[in-house]
């Protein structure tokens, strides 16, 4: 986003007041709140000189029961906003935590945690966005555009998906009538075992590269 005032140079804010975009040269911060040169001097004399009591200066056109509301749907603030592709990515990621999770049977453990998870961020990312909307500070809506498969380690991303597959495919299973009552319990023991066992072998995968990585920093 180009400055109003310069073309060359990258705004770096947004006028609360009139929505210009301001490069540090004209960039105004009254209050912690980000103004130009014009609406500043407006601000100014107000506050020298209040017409009313108590009077507020109206910043983006952010009504704040709305924004409660629809934040309450994570992803729905942010959509809002204006923020879509951070809202939809947000949302999609919400709806399908919960829909493999539920799919793998494992949504009264890890399931609710994970949804718990991005319900939790969703909202007080959304609050944090809107305070710096407010403040006229300049806020990206940013997609997927700067996810690297590079960064992606494709081996592990493979298992993961082998593994949903298998759990989903023994979850049909056990629907089936016709199979033994003991085949039956093992199954649903392992089905119920996978998340603890899981968290396990995470637990020691940590502590150990946790300990590697102290006896490195000892031997520097």
């Amino acid at each position: 986003m180009e400055c109003k005032n310069h073309r060359d140079r990258e705004a770096i804010a947004m006028c609360i007041s009139c929505g210009q975009p301001l490069c540090e040269q004209c960039d105004a911060i009254v209050l912690g709140k980000h103004y130009c040169e014009k609406c500043k001097d407006n601000v100014e004399t107000r506050e020298a000189y209040p017409t009313e009591k108590g009077k507020k200066i109206v910043s983006h056109d952010i009504n704040n029961f709305f924004w409660f509301i629809l934040s309450l749907v994570p992803g729905a603030g942010h959509m809002y906003m204006g923020l879509m592709k951070r809202g939809a990515i947000i949302l999609g990621a919400f709806l399908m935590g919960v829909s493999v999770m539920n799919l793998l049977y494992f949504f009264d453990h890890i399931g609710g945690m994970l949804s718990i998870l991005i319900y939790v961020y969703a909202f007080f990312d959304s609050y944090n966005t809107k305070k710096a909307i407010q403040r006229g500070e300049v806020v990206r809506d940013e997609g997927l555009e700067g996810l690297s498969l590079e960064n992606i380690n494709l081996y592990y991303v493979g298992i993961a998906i082998i593994v949903i597959g298998v759990f989903s495919l023994m979850r049909s299973v056990l629907y089936v009538g016709y199979l033994p009552e003991i085949v039956r319990i093992v199954l649903h023991g392992i089905e119920r075992s996978v998340v603890p066992i899981l968290f396990i072998i995470g637990g020691i995968w940590l502590i150990k590269k946790s300990k590697h990585e102290d006896e490195e920093f000892q031997e520097e």
